[in-house]
């Protein structure tokens, strides 16, 4: 719909006219002169509303300024911190390739120690002067780390060379001998824990040195028996060197070593038989070899001796609550429970039937039987 009147000056003049005699007609009335005076205020209040989001607007703008200002700072604070933690890697790269240059040289000095000529000279009837430098290298080295030196030590001793001077086939034996006594030494003071790592990985898994790691037991378990556990320490059948709470309390965790050993289910495996040794001078086999399924009761035998010698001990002196009589109680009750589970020893072979006597000379042979 077109409007009533066109927007031209004559309209606006008619508008304008209309709108002033209507506010001089309606100057006097209460109600109409307050919304007149109202819409007169309306700019006013319009301008001061601009005023204030204008101002407010302003403070909006301040706060993102400091807003980029903060969210600057914060990406320049995570580019530092990034900096930081590869500054913090690196130095731990650092540090993992310094431990593992101390590591390995740890192990190459307390290797080198046990086969110099001072410390190897003298290894019968014990290598005790390589048993310091034995101990830093069971300690430092992994469980994977002792089976593989104990690999190359057990290959190189059976690589035999064709040597028939009987000077130099001495020469050799020693030092096979050396190589022999290093890893007896070293298996022999590794921790039980590592043991027990070893069998899991290598016997338990089937790992690349299952059949080391049933040699590594023997070594063990003839390294203790030889070693810790001979001599004045145990003679005959009382233990009667086994003198004081400590001393027996020693000899029974090599005793419990040995006993895990002999309480695997394949005592049949366990052994070695070295060979690359030349013969003594007289013949004799100079061969190294052990077997544990024939020397299992000697576990037993140990736990006796200690039951004795435990027994035999004065301990008059000490009051009921001492840290000596709670440790002697438990100690009891270890041999007193190993005793009672024994290590079962192996079934005797089946007798073979007895063979039919010869006819005495002369006698008629019986005839044999025919279908």
């Amino acid at each position: 719909m077109k409007p009533l009147l066109p927007t031209t000056l004559a309209r606006k003049t008619i508008c304008t006219g209309l709108a002033l005699a209507a506010s001089l007609s309606l100057t006097h009335c209460g109600p109409a002169k307050g919304a007149i005076d109202a819409t007169n205020a309306m700019p006013d209040k319009i301008d001061a509303t601009n005023a204030q989001v204008t101002e407010s607007n302003g403070k909006i703008d301040q706060t993102n300024g400091k807003m980029d200002v903060m969210v600057t700072q914060v990406k320049e604070t995570n580019a530092q911190m990034k900096t930081m933690v590869d500054q913090v890697k690196a130095s731990n790269d650092g540090i993992t390739k310094t431990n593992a240059a101390v590591h390995n040289q740890t192990l190459a000095v307390a290797l080198q120690s046990m086969m110099s000529p001072q410390n190897s000279k003298y290894l019968n009837p014990a290598p005790m002067a390589m048993l310091p430098p034995g101990q830093v290298f069971a300690n430092e080295a992994t469980s994977d780390e002792i089976v593989s030196l104990v690999f190359t030590l057990i290959q190189g001793i059976q690589d035999a060379l064709p040597v028939t001077d009987p000077a130099a086939q001495a020469s050799f034996n020693q030092d096979k001998n050396v190589d022999f006594n290093v890893a007896k030494v070293v298996v022999g003071l590794m921790s039980q824990a590592k043991v027990d790592e070893m069998v899991h990985n290598q016997i338990d898994l089937g790992g690349r040195y299952q059949d080391t790691a049933y040699k590594i037991l023997a070594l063990r378990y003839n390294f203790i028996s030889s070693l810790n556990l001979s001599g004045d320490l145990m003679p005959g059948d009382d233990g009667s060197g086994l003198t004081n709470v400590g001393l027996i309390t020693e000899a029974a965790k090599d005793v419990a070593a040995m006993t895990m050993i002999a309480k695997l289910p394949y005592p049949e495996k366990i052994a070695y038989k070295l060979t690359g040794f030349y013969p003594s001078a007289t013949g004799d086999d100079n061969n190294p070899q052990f077997d544990l399924s024939s020397d299992l009761n000697h576990v037993n035998l140990l736990w006796k001796k200690l039951r004795t010698a435990i027994n035999k001990l004065n301990l008059s002196g000490l009051d009921s609550g001492s840290p000596q009589i709670a440790e002697v109680t438990a100690l009891k009750a270890q041999i007193n429970e190993q005793i009672a589970s024994p290590v079962k020893l192996p079934a005797p072979p089946p007798a073979a039937p007895d063979a039919p006597a010869d006819p005495s000379p002369g006698a008629p042979v019986p005839p044999v039987a025919t279908n």
